[in-house]
């Protein structure tokens, strides 16, 4: 069904005249680092979002992240006249993705040089979001003890063991820049 999915994503990119990619790094639940590649396009005049992948990553350098993203993109533009499709190409503020020199994004516009970064701001969203709630005394001693637990349970076969059979689950790692690891930490918890 993926693959369908893919082939139809592929088939509207073959008629669009322009294209972005979106990109983030995750760890899925087992802490493993993955690179999402999302596509962004027109479609009978309407703006599209179309998730194209997870791609597992051993390293999270920039190197080795561009290299993810120019195989999701070498699919969808194989060939080289397609490549002054992408126009855009957008990732969080970090120096690994957002360097001038050595960045993801120069790497990635070394092959496609229409392809220009933009800042996605959903990620500094996340953190004036963070900074706001780290203000109150509270929230933050509540974050700051849910981390512990965390750490707390990963660090010993016995303890990890223990939780196993009481919960049913294991804690995922806190992760300081990541809502969604904070919450499924407290619905573990919870």
């Amino acid at each position: 069904m993926f693959k369908i999915a893919q082939s139809d994503i592929q088939q509207e990119i073959k008629d669009t005249k322009f294209l972005a990619v979106i990109s983030d790094d995750t760890t899925d639940v087992s802490n493993h680092l993955q690179n999402v590649g999302i596509l962004r396009y027109l479609v009978s005049g309407q703006v599209v979002e179309r998730f194209w992948s997870f791609c597992s990553m051993k390293q999270g350098d920039a190197v080795s992240i561009a290299n993810v993203i120019d195989a999701c993109l070498s699919r969808v533009l194989p060939n080289a006249e397609d490549k002054s499709k992408l126009i855009a190409q957008f990732y969080d503020g970090a120096s690994v993705m957002s360097g001038l020199e050595y960045g993801v994004q120069s790497i990635v516009k070394q092959s496609y040089p229409h392809a220009h970064y933009v800042n996605c701001y959903a990620h500094q969203l996340n953190l004036v979001l963070q900074q706001a709630v780290s203000q109150v005394f509270q929230i933050r001693l509540f974050f700051a003890n849910l981390s512990g637990f965390s750490v707390f349970f990963t660090r010993s076969p016995k303890r990890v063991a223990f939780l196993d059979k009481s919960v049913g689950r294991r804690l995922p790692r806190s992760v300081k820049t990541r809502w969604n690891f904070q919450s499924r930490l407290v619905l573990t918890v919870y």
